[in-house]
């Protein structure tokens, strides 16, 4: 069955479980980039999607946002060719993504795949975007497990020295083993993988950004200081651990539905609104997904002597952002708060 909205407005967002936008194509990546099965959001209840970059985190849980949503509501908004006004009774989320801008830059047009139609008085616009980004040199996978809370999961990064390895990762900002930043360069080098540890004090994936970006600048000042240099350096015997993950999830966003608004002298009635998104990170690289589809019913409406190694593990909640280098915006961002949607590890 395809989704769409059918009195007013369907979103689904990144959507691919009980309502297909397309069959995908068989995938002739390697196996370790294909995405796992599609499950329910419903069956990962600490885990939340965030339709914008400034909704709130809900407290305990990991929270994902991927801009295809806001990129097919800006399709719709151009085929109306009118404001949409505003009013209190509208929801949260729905001001939200109506407001929320800059998102425009995280992906070139030719990143993006998007389809806009009209047929029996219904705009439909669909949203795709695939970013695989394999690395250049395959990681560690370690052999033993680290803690996060009360869960054992797999994790991937340096385990022992490996030039080839180290050299794809670089430390952006560090005070200490409990808040530092870490960058992956992908093979892709107009991409960055950047993974925040110990900044927890922010409601927003929008403020975190911020404040990320923020440590970054400072990290650029600090590593410039020759006493600074091996903590802004992965150093021969440095560890670092990072977490595996692989989720493929979609939802309905009930607090979408039913929401009525006037453009243009029209109402329109958001029918339906459902997201998919996924994550793919581990030791040969990372794929991120997201595809939407809104549907809008117009018809009536200095090096010193002794280096001290490091251990920069991420077994605490963390920040995971993915863009463009050159770019502000994120194309993923991931609060991950707690091991829900990290892999649990295996000896075998």
């Amino acid at each position: 069955m395809k989704a769409a909205l059918f009195i007013g407005l369907l979103l689904v967002v990144g959507f691919s479980g009980w309502y297909l936008l397309k069959k995908p194509a068989k995938s002739t990546d390697p196996e370790w980039s294909n995405l796992p099965a599609i499950l329910s959001l419903d069956q990962r209840p600490q885990s939340r999607f965030l339709p914008t970059p400034e909704n709130e985190i809900p407290a305990g849980k990991n929270a994902i946002y991927a801009p295809a949503l806001l990129f097919a509501w800006n399709k719709i908004r151009q085929m109306i060719q009118a404001p949409i006004e505003t009013n209190s009774r509208l929801s949260t989320d729905f001001l939200l993504i109506n407001n929320s801008r800059g998102f425009e830059k995280s992906l070139d047009s030719t990143e993006y795949s998007a389809n806009v139609s009209v047929e029996n008085g219904i705009i439909e616009a669909s949203v795709l975007f695939n970013k695989t980004l394999p690395f250049t040199t395959v990681m560690h996978r370690w052999t033993e497990s680290i803690r996060f809370g009360d869960s054992s999961i797999a994790v991937f990064g340096v385990d022992y020295p490996d030039q080839e390895v180290s050299d794809q990762l670089s430390v952006l900002y560090f005070k200490n083993e409990d808040l530092f930043m870490l960058r992956i360069q992908p093979k892709d080098s107009t991409s960055e993988i950047i993974l925040c540890k110990g900044m927890s004090k922010y409601n927003s994936l929008g403020n975190l950004q911020r404040e990320a970006d923020s440590l970054i600048r400072l990290g650029q000042e600090e590593s410039g200081i020759a006493s600074n240099r091996s903590l802004y350096s992965i150093n021969k015997d440095d560890r670092i651990g990072i977490p595996v993950i692989r989720f493929n999830l979609a939802t309905r966003y009930n607090s979408l539905l039913e929401q009525t608004f006037l453009a243009g002298n029209k109402t329109f009635t958001i029918k339906e609104a459902y997201q998919r998104t996924a994550l793919v990170l581990e030791e040969h690289g990372a794929v991120a997904e997201s595809e939407a589809l809104i549907a809008v019913d117009s018809a009536g409406a200095a090096v010193p002597e002794l280096i001290k190694p490091k251990t920069l593990l991420f077994n605490k909640p963390f920040f995971l952002i993915i863009r463009k280098k050159t770019i502000t915006a994120p194309y993923f961002m991931m609060w991950v708060n707690n091991a829900e949607l990290l892999t649990p590890y295996s000896s075998k």
